[in-house]
């Protein structure tokens, strides 16, 4: 059946054990956080050699690189020859790419066996 038919054909049983009284279903329990109760640091700025490295960690090419930041290829290779800096979301990007490169890679690799 699939990947996706098996979970669904798995969350349908699960649905019908609730109903019928086989099974709890799941607390869900939520809470409020304020704006004012959370701190979020700006994203560190990036340079040429940065990014590169960056990249690099991550194995891919400036064309792919650039298509998972939404940016053209020009727009990297102007990043890595130090002619521009990235800014605004795409800092946030590079930041997660640099920390938790693990995420970027499997989704990376997720998006090209679909």
């Amino acid at each position: 059946m699939g990947k996706y038919g098996d979970l669904l054909t798995e969350a349908l049983q699960e649905a019908i054990d609730i109903k019928e009284g086989k099974a709890k279903a799941a607390q869900v329990r939520r809470v409020a956080i304020s704006a004012n109760d959370v701190i979020v640091a700006a994203p560190p700025e990036y340079d040429a050699s940065r990014i590169r490295a960056i990249r690099r960690q991550l194995a891919l090419s400036q064309s792919v690189f650039a298509r998972l930041l939404n940016v053209s290829n020009s727009t990297i290779r102007a990043w890595e020859q130090g002619l521009r800096q990235p800014a605004g979301p795409t800092r946030r990007l590079l930041e997660l790419a640099e920390e938790r490169p693990d995420v970027v890679v499997s989704w990376v690799e997720e998006r090209a066996s679909a």
